[in-house]
């Protein structure tokens, strides 16, 4: 859980200014020595990929100070530009973005220097081409750090969903405010109690109700819970989530009137076990919290995260997108350490359609996927830099068929199949697409000396018999070839 507490405490000082830098995708990388955060994500109507964009001076594992925020734009083709955004000598990070029920943005995040007391929360507007309309800052009496997470518009202005602390190292509140449509802030609320973060914001429109879920440690019930509010922000009631939800990391989307998605952090076989074997879960329930679908995505024995942003996302229900990293590693710096960025698609009933692999040649952490009206999806994660020690932002994107359309590094690669543990000893897993695949393994002088065909996503090859030394696996689809990569038999 010390990587979900690490997100939560960055709040980045972000002096700004509005200048557009252009340049081509294909051979961007976004590495420019600042520490940078991106997970809000839309597409316009033209077609173009808006990423909220966030940096600061300092490294991923020091101390920092905010630099500058605004918006990445990806067109259609792979061509970006950026624009960052001017508050004259006002410090702001901006952290939530939303549709604006008309045209355009609104943004919010925050202003000012903590260590002085300075802290105030910023909702901004922009028009369909992300220009500033206005801003508006908010003076919130005794708080430290803002964090806004999510902003939720209605025809009468918005809301806008976060956590907030009250000194360096504190508990992080929920919190609540209502804003008119000019900016206005009509009232806030801070719940008296702290606990685990991020937490999930729900506005249920048909019952007039806020639901916050929450993961371990916040009162009444010091459990992962469910919190009941109305839109005046007067508790109402609670209760904890059932007992397949553990670890937080929540992220909802309604389905439709009566249920709704929710992705958390959970277990293999959702059986608690040694933190070892995490994985991504995803949840099907109605407004009463009855489970109707449930599916899980990660790789055997391996600590496996949805992205930090928002790990799924969908159009339309037959196609869900997800996101999440095998084998997340943060802290402490394992120099050398490589691990994938896992992209799939499911059905309404989480049921895996396909799954791909993206990157093995790095520290890498996924942040947030976007659901495409091509059919397609983009994917936004963060690539550790070892000589800067700052996690670099990469983004690729992926068609209808989850094949590679581009992405902005180079050194990145796409595998639909992924083995481990390598070096081996006894056995060696596999895992693939789900439509069946043929696995051969290959000495080193090119002999064939086993082959597997399997119609799961996961087989496993034994290796206990061979001698110690290199070998090579090969994946075939249907007869055809498709990948190649090495092993160390130990």
């Amino acid at each position: 859980m010390k990587t979900i507490f690490f997100f939560a405490v960055f709040a980045f000082f972000t002096l700004t200014y509005e200048v557009l830098n252009s340049q081509t995708t294909f051979t961007f990388n976004y590495n420019n020595g600042y520490v940078k955060r991106s997970q809000a994500m839309f597409e316009d109507e033209a077609g173009n990929i808006l990423a909220l964009l966030r940096e600061h001076t300092g490294t991923d594992y020091t101390p920092t100070q905010y630099y500058r925020s605004g918006i990445l734009k990806f067109s259609p083709t792979g061509d970006t530009s950026t624009l960052f955004y001017s508050f004259g000598d006002t410090a702001v990070s901006l952290t939530a973005m939303s549709k604006a029920q008309e045209e355009g943005y609104l943004l919010s995040g925050q202003a000012g220097q903590p260590q002085i007391g300075d802290s105030r929360l910023i909702l901004m507007k922009t028009d369909a081409q992300c220009q500033k309309i206005w801003s508006k800052e908010h003076y919130i009496e005794g708080v430290f750090y803002i964090f806004p997470e999510k902003i939720i518009t209605d025809e009468n202005g918005c809301y806008v969903f976060g956590e907030v602390n009250f000194a360096i190292g504190g508990g992080w509140h929920p919190f609540m405010s209502r804003f008119d449509q000019e900016g206005q802030m009509l009232r806030y609320y801070i719940y008296p109690d702290h606990g685990m973060v991020p937490f999930e914001f729900v506005l249920n429109p048909k019952a007039n109700r806020i639901w916050l879920f929450s993961g371990s440690n916040l009162d009444p019930f010091n459990n992962e819970s469910r919190l009941l509010f109305d839109t005046s922000f007067n508790y109402i009631s609670g209760e904890e989530l059932p007992n397949n939800i553990w670890d937080g990391l929540y992220n909802f989307k309604w389905l439709n009137d009566t249920s709704f998605y929710v992705s958390y952090l959970g277990f293999r076989n959702e059986t608690p076990n040694s933190y070892q074997d995490h994985e991504f879960s995803l949840s099907l329930y109605d407004t009463t919290m009855n489970r109707l679908s449930y599916g899980e995505f990660g790789n055997l024995d391996s600590d496996d995260y949805p992205g930090f942003g928002m790990p799924f996302d969908f159009i339309t229900p037959d196609t869900i997108f997800y996101t999440g990293t095998i084998g997340l590693h943060y802290y402490p710096i394992f120099y050398g350490y490589k691990n994938w960025i896992m992209v799939g698609q499911t059905d309404r009933n989480l049921q895996e359609l396909y799954r791909r692999y993206m990157g093995g040649d790095a520290n890498y952490m996924s942040l947030s996927v976007l659901a495409l009206k091509d059919g397609g999806c983009f994917v936004n994660t963060a690539k550790l830099n070892e000589d800067l020690l700052i996690f670099d932002l990469v983004f690729f994107r992926l068609d209808q068929n989850g094949q590679l359309v581009y992405t902005t590094d180079a050194a990145m690669m796409q595998q639909q199949f992924i083995s481990y543990p390598n070096p081996v000893k006894d056995y060696l897993n596999v895992e693939g697409p789900s439509i069946g695949y043929e696995v051969q393994l290959f000495s080193q002088d090119g002999r064939l000396i086993q082959s597997v065909h399997s119609q799961s996503d996961k087989t496993q090859i034994r290796t206990s018999g061979l001698k110690s030394g290199m070998y090579f696996i090969s994946y075939l689809l249907d007869g055809k070839h498709i990948e190649t990569e090495k092993i160390i038999k130990f």
